[in-house]
């Protein structure tokens, strides 16, 4: 086990923040010990030190704000996917009938996860504001992907 405590003024890092801003950051350790060297990290990286996928989340300016930002700039996307989907399926009943389990579980998450992030986003804990924050980004591409099976099944018809 080990601890740090880091100071670093933001002026010296030359960043310019306009807001909530979320970063990928890794802290490495490498100590000489008992004839070898040992090798930690703060946020695991399988393979290399090298790899900003695996890289911990840091938000400066607060996470409710970044969740609540995210969402704004989602929504829209989302519903015009949406919007897309219903009109696909006009007069397209066999289809509706067909896509409309798949259709009603992601308005069901969608709905839960606007609903959290408006009551519970500033009460989060790292660990599930992360989570919440990759299911928002996550989503749009899953409506994308359920409007592209409704037009895959619409030509099957």
């Amino acid at each position: 086990h080990w601890a740090m405590e880091l100071m670093l003024p933001f002026s010296d890092l030359d960043l310019r923040l306009a807001g909530p801003t979320l970063l990928r950051v890794n802290i490495y350790r490498a100590r000489q010990a008992g004839g070898g060297v040992e090798y930690s990290a703060w946020s695991p990286t399988p393979g290399s030190f090298h790899d900003p996928s695996c890289f911990a989340y840091v938000l400066l300016g607060g996470s409710h704000a970044y969740l609540r930002k995210a969402l704004a700039e989602k929504t829209p996307k989302v519903d015009a996917i949406r919007s897309r989907i219903e009109k696909l399926l006009q007069g397209h009943e066999a289809v509706r009938q067909k896509m409309a389990p798949r259709i009603q579980a992601l308005a069901k998450a969608w709905n839960g996860l606007k609903e959290n992030i408006e009551k519970k986003g500033g009460q989060l804990p790292p660990k599930t504001w992360r989570q919440w924050y990759e299911n928002l980004n996550g989503i749009e591409d899953r409506w994308r992907k359920v409007r592209i099976a409704t037009e895959f099944e619409i030509v099957l018809e």
